[in-house]
């Protein structure tokens, strides 16, 4: 969900009140991008659909994903920025 006014009809529609949408924005601390690759692709679901399908394109496929993980976000130890939309109403 990325659209606050939207999230605020959602809100509305189930019978809440007093909505108040906050964006809050943060960034990660650096971390191993290693990790990163395990977490969305080793031991995702996707990394291991693949290996099922066709184990001879997980290692290449892994060493990309680490590659680019670089590319975009900074070296050895990347550093995300995270948000989020906080949400609070009364229910009516």
């Amino acid at each position: 969900m990325h659209d606050p006014a939207e999230l605020q009809e959602w809100m509305s529609n189930a019978g809440f009140t007093h909505i108040e949408v906050k964006h809050v924005a943060l960034r990660s601390g650096p971390h191993d991008r290693q990790d990163s690759v395990n977490a969305f692709f080793r031991k995702h679901r996707l990394g291991k659909e693949l290996e099922a399908k066709d184990g001879s394109a997980f290692e290449p496929t892994a060493q990309k994903f680490e590659e680019e993980i670089a590319k975009r976000f900074g070296g050895d130890t990347p550093i995300f920025d995270l948000s989020a939309l906080l949400t609070a109403g009364v229910k009516a």
